[in-house]
């Protein structure tokens, strides 16, 4: 084992608003929003709020399985085998989408505009002991297909019904189930490619095991199978290499893998005493833990690379993106903790922190914070940094600039609310009751006495926003609607009106 500085992690669990400690699932949507299945139902986070989705067809609460499909609807299964999806914030039964003798979801994942569905029917006594003894029960295999505005197709029904079923798992690019055919013997189990496009499955893999050790589950990374499996007093996994298995990786202690996935060049386990990284599945491979005996559940990379990782307990965990580092300002000294505007100069490598009474905060990569006071009582609301290296700094009471060498350069005029440099290096300024613009060659020459000569007044109205697109148009936010200017200012929008 190997120990190494923690990541950057945060935490969220029932004190932030989470319905339960116990978390199973986590998916984001096409909006970012998180959507989380937990011991007490599914939620939705913002990023700050939690929004807890609950209906009476529920069974129960338990909420095992989320997904998102490419129209923005969440499906999710809970304990009791019903599938649900939300549409336009309204929960729905997908049962009535089923006949009546389907009904026991066992697992779904999507592919697309496809669903895929097992369904389980028990028809005899479920027997505990031994292992060997399944239960009578059939899986049935079904696809369920909607078409770009969300219209379902009639579902499909496979022929074929199996004895034993561990879940579907997705590669890079196919998805898979791992089954025995109703009838066959115990110890020889199929993996299946699905495709949508054929009524006919087609085996990938047969797999043949010493039936006196427990199966447990399965994962694939690069279209190759990896087996768990388990014989006391330790487990380990197997890997397939066509018709041979070749033993991979033995645990000392009885661990139980819930997720494993190859994320940033490494294999991450994802068990119930923690999380596992290892360069590779071999015994004699170093590695480091995480969240040591905390029984994690799940992980999801979110689209800024963040991990979410569920566990049973404990809430959830972010791992935040290795290019982010989490920042808590009582570590480190601050003029105050009140921040109101941020900006980054790229070209020295520092953050610019704005905060009340004229103060800012100029922090370098190992946070040594250098402050620029201004004197004045003011909250810093805005920074530009401009192609010369100077820093503009936006004040309640007033404009002022700060050069390279992070000394005050001179003041301006007071009533400034944003502002911004154009490719063509002017400087456009919002204020209370005006959009100004000066001209690059004379920005040196301008001070608070030359003032009304030196800017040129392009709208008559209080100015909150600037930006400039990629076509150089310069958009105009105000307190009465949004403008556009080119070589002329132009309304784009006003109150009551919509794009």
């Amino acid at each position: 084992m190997v120990s190494g500085q923690e990541p950057g992690m945060w935490h969220l669990t029932d004190d932030d608003g989470l319905p339960s400690r116990t978390v199973y699932h986590t998916a984001q949507d096409q909006k970012g929003y998180i959507w989380i299945g937990t011991e007490k139902g599914i939620c939705r986070f913002d990023g700050k709020n939690f929004k807890t989705y609950k209906s009476n067809e529920f069974n129960d609460s338990e909420i095992l399985k989320v997904e998102i499909d490419p129209l923005g609807r969440v499906w999710f299964r809970n304990l009791s085998g019903q599938l649900f999806y939300i549409e336009d914030e309204v929960i729905h039964n997908a049962q009535e989408l089923f006949p009546d003798k389907l009904s026991n979801v066992a697992d779904f994942s999507l592919d697309d505009h496809s669903i895929w569905i097992a369904f389980q029917h028990k028809t005899g006594k479920d027997y505990k002991y031994p292992l060997t003894q399944l239960p009578d029960r059939k899986y049935y295999l079904t696809c369920l297909s909607f078409d770009v505005k969300g219209f379902f197709a009639p579902l499909y029904i496979y022929d074929q019904t199996f004895r034993f079923f561990l879940g579907f798992r997705r590669s890079e690019s196919s998805t898979y189930i791992f089954v025995r055919h109703s009838g066959s013997i115990v110890n020889n189990e199929l993996l299946i490619r699905l495709d949508k496009t054929t009524t006919k499955l087609t085996t990938k893999n047969t797999l043949t095991y010493n039936k006196e050790i427990t199966y447990r589950s399965y994962y694939l990374f690069e279209e190759e199978l990896f087996l768990y499996f388990s014989k006391l007093p330790g487990n380990f996994f197997l890997k397939s290499l066509e018709s041979q298995t070749k033993k991979k990786l033995t645990y000392k202690k009885k661990i139980f893998l819930n997720d494993f996935l190859f994320l940033d060049e490494k294999f991450w386990l994802i068990t119930n005493e923690g999380i596992i990284i290892k360069d590779s599945l071999s015994d004699q491979s170093p590695y480091s833990t995480l969240l040591t005996n905390k029984s994690t559940n799940h992980l999801m990379i979110d689209n800024e690379g963040n991990k979410w990782i569920s566990t049973t307990g404990n809430g959830i965990y972010i791992i935040t993106a290795p290019q982010t580092q989490l920042i808590q300002t009582n570590n480190f000294p601050l003029p105050n903790n009140e921040v109101y505007s941020l900006a980054y100069d790229y070209t020295k490598e520092k953050l610019l922190v704005g905060h009340s009474k004229g103060q800012i905060s100029v922090l370098s990569n190992n946070l040594d914070n250098q402050v620029i006071t201004n004197n004045s009582s003011g909250r810093i609301i805005d920074f530009l940094i401009d192609q010369s290296g100077n820093y503009w700094c936006v004040n309640e009471t007033e404009l002022f600039l700060v050069n390279p060498n992070l000394t005050v350069k001179k003041h301006f005029w007071g009533g400034v609310k944003t502002i911004l440099q154009s490719k063509d290096k002017n400087i456009w300024m919002g204020s209370y009751n005006f959009t100004h613009r000066v001209r690059h060659n004379k920005i040196d020459s301008i001070n608070i006495e030359q003032k009304n000569r030196l800017l040129e007044r392009i709208i008559f109205d209080r100015t909150y926003a600037l930006y400039q697109d990629f076509a150089d148009n310069i958009w105009i936010g105000t307190a009465n609607g949004l403008h556009t200017y080119r070589d002329t200012a132009k309304q784009f929008l006003e109150n009551g009106e919509h794009i």
